[in-house]
């Protein structure tokens, strides 16, 4: 009998401790037994979202995407409660909708909170404020000097409005309704520069507007930051909110933020429709997707043939560079041999050795032009080749013998690949050119560039390694964007990182990734090694 009672008072002490400790979700979020009954007993989250925003947030008939969507899909794999999204025409309509208890939460909201009963979340992301002007406008250092030019900004933007009126007295801001009208204005002359959040401008300039414009200047310190929105007596709902804004990863935040800078918005087709879609739709449908597949194949050659003409001219100083050597001893050559055709005798032995030492310079100066030749033309086809070729091609365009910076490679053994050789030799060529860049500007003085490369398994990887000083933590995740750049003064464009990521990912299937160490940037090029078919069974 004693027994029995001991058991049924453990039993009684194990459901009180466990009454009043905190409950763990599946992803190891510690909720509290008061949260944990406030989502047991929520059958769905209201999220209202306003206006269209790419790649923020964009909709259809059936279905809301973007940026953060795809937050609000994390969030809910965290709290565990779905998320239904309510669109509404603009931000004031979703607080309204909030207060009076017909939404749960206003996906984004900025600071200054100036909604009366709102609370904000902590920050889940961020973004900053950018200028658009025509590729050609040169670079602005401070926008005060745009007195009498006229600028755009979005009408609904009241908080930068504000700001800028405050900060900027002299300048006069047009007000535009979208993103679309202020592009479309600055690309026909009717504005000089148009204000915009940064990731939304760039989305849009890669699609509709790619050659034309770009982002020219950030205006600091504007930054938008995106909280989560819901009334100030939602307690519990705001520190749910915070604990899965917590959870969530700076990698996790960067690959949704990728993909959507990368890629045209992904729709999920609702199947059950295509029986009631007849041939005529049917026939558009495959034209329309005929016609921006060809539109996007053009705005992507496009961006090559850019990233190659902003390099040409770097290209000619280093041939330039390499043939002042071999000129002057041409020139110091037939020097010689002009006088010698004044003497009485002449040496026919000392005149074919300098006759021969003219020929082997010619040579070595007709090599030098068809390497940078062969620069320009992509490959058409997969080849196999040493992974040391490409690195030793590189490092001899970029002329980085004369240019006083140590060059350590380390390798185990010489690595074979199959795959774009010439295309992966430009991707070394951009890291290295944007390595030298950065040694000029910041005067390092005594600039080492370390490369290594090895095996593993089924995958090559390539490091390429410097005492630059590394990358701003704020530049660190957007140097692979395109139109990106931190080298304005020295007319950079943007494209190169941009392009070698995509010729690395796109075209080879593997990964470029760049991160900071104690002393610089250490840049790694990961490449799946693979063979054709009728070599893997020889």
């Amino acid at each position: 009998m004693s027994i029995l009672k001991y058991i049924m008072f453990s039993t009684l002490l194990f459901v009180y401790a466990n009454a009043n400790s905190s409950f763990k979700s599946v992803n190891n979020i510690e909720f509290t037994q008061e949260e944990q009954n406030y989502i047991s007993g929520k059958k769905e989250i209201r999220v209202c979202d306003y206006a269209e925003w790419m790649p923020y947030i964009g909709h259809d008939k059936t279905h809301t995407y973007g940026i953060l969507y795809d937050y609000y899909e994390a969030f809910e794999s965290r709290i565990g409660i779905p998320m239904q999204f309510v669109h509404k025409p603009n931000m004031q309509a979703c607080v309204t909708m909030v207060l009076q208890g017909e939404a749960d939460v206003v996906v984004s909201l900025g600071t200054p909170n100036t909604f009366s009963g709102i609370t904000l979340s902590n920050e889940y992301g961020n973004d900053f404020v950018a200028m658009v002007t025509h590729l050609n406008t040169p670079f602005i250092r401070d926008i005060k000097v745009l007195e009498g030019k006229e600028i755009g900004v979005i009408e609904h933007y009241k908080n930068m409005i504000s700001y800028l009126h405050k900060t900027y007295p002299t300048l006069e801001f047009q007000k535009i309704n979208t993103t679309a009208e202020g592009l479309k204005k600055v690309s026909n002359g009717e504005l000089y520069a148009f204000i915009d959040i940064y990731r939304v401008a760039a989305y849009a300039i890669t699609r509709t507007h790619v050659g034309e414009l770009k982002i020219n200047t950030e205006v600091y310190p504007l930054v938008l930051r995106a909280h989560v929105g819901m009334r100030e007596e939602d307690v519990l709902l705001k520190n749910i909110f915070n604990k899965a804004i917590a959870d969530l990863s700076g990698g996790e935040k960067t690959r949704m933020i990728d993909h959507w800078m990368r890629a045209e918005k992904v729709v999920k087709t609702d199947y059950r429709l295509l029986a009631e879609i007849i041939l005529v739709a049917l026939l558009l449908l495959l034209g329309f997707i005929y016609y921006h597949l060809k539109q996007r194949k053009q705005q992507r050659l496009l961006l090559e043939k850019q990233t190659k003409l902003a390099s040409m001219g770097s290209m000619i100083g280093n041939i330039a560079h390499q043939w002042r050597q071999p000129l002057s001893r041409i020139n110091s050559n037939i020097t010689v041999m002009k006088s010698l055709l004044h003497t009485d005798s002449v040496d026919r032995e000392f005149l074919e050795k300098k006759l021969n030492n003219i020929e082997d310079n010619t040579q070595y100066m007709s090599e030098t032009i068809e390497d940078f030749m062969n620069y320009f033309h992509p490959d058409k086809e997969k080849t196999h080749f040493l992974l040391r070729q490409c690195i030793d091609k590189a490092l001899n365009l970029t002329g980085i013998s004369d240019k006083d910076i140590e060059v350590s490679i380390i390798a185990d053994k010489e690595i074979e690949l199959y795959t774009y050789k010439k295309e992966l030799t430009q991707v070394i060529l951009i890291i290295l050119n944007n390595t030298i860049d950065n040694f000029k500007i910041k005067s390092i003085s005594a600039p080492k560039i370390k490369i290594n490369f090895q095996k593993v398994s089924k995958k090559v990887t390539l490091s390429i390694h410097d005492n630059g000083g590394g990358i701003k933590e704020k530049e660190l995740d957007r140097i692979f964007e395109p139109y990106y750049t931190t080298k304005f003064e020295h007319e950079g464009t943007g494209l190169g990182l941009y392009m070698a990521k995509m010729l690395i990912e796109n075209s080879m299937n593997g990964e470029l990734r760049v991160k900071n160490t104690n002393n610089g940037a250490f840049f790694e090029i990961e490449l799946p090694v693979e063979f054709p078919k009728e070599r893997t069974n020889a």
